[in-house]
């Protein structure tokens, strides 16, 4: 969608459609379930300000891989990784011209645990964020994230 914002010697906008294309398979064997994924990316971000106009076009190739397990009758266990692997570029146009090939670091790590009760099913999980100010290059796992993807289910 197009964000719009006034500021002061101008006007600010944003837009950023993405496009991609993927395939996601798992595999399951005695309540375990192996799942990977792999998607092209493209996506087209264009940033006004104060009548310059900056353009970046954004090329991807993510892969996932994760298994899911159940630990217990109660309670299921899952993790996953992925990262732009092979393709990663992105080019700037517009004020200055800035091409990175690869693109920045963009492994991610995500546990997650569900709680079974009858007929409930409470699911949360955590996963690696960026420090602040430190580009790409921080990230970690942050507990204080923890519960920040929640949900539950009932089965009627």
């Amino acid at each position: 969608g197009i964000t719009e914002c006034p500021v002061p010697g101008g006007a600010w906008s944003f837009h950023e459609p993405c496009d991609g294309l993927g395939v996601v398979n798992s595999h399951k064997k005695d309540g375990n379930e192996l799942f990977y994924s792999v998607a092209l990316n493209q996506a087209l971000t264009s940033l006004t300000l104060s009548a310059v106009e900056t353009k970046t076009t954004t090329l991807s190739l993510p892969i996932v891989v994760g298994l899911e397990v159940d630990a217990t009758s109660w309670m299921t266990l899952r993790g996953s990784v992925s990262q732009t692997t092979l393709i990663n570029s992105s080019k700037t146009e517009g004020g200055t011209i800035a091409e990175t090939d690869p693109g920045a670091n963009t492994t991610a790590v995500a546990m997650g645990a569900g709680l079974k009760f009858n007929k409930i099913n409470v699911d949360g999980t955590i996963m690696t964020t960026v420090a602040a100010g430190a580009g790409n290059q921080g990230k970690k796992l942050d507990s204080s994230e923890l519960l920040a993807q929640v949900g539950a289910s009932y089965w009627f």
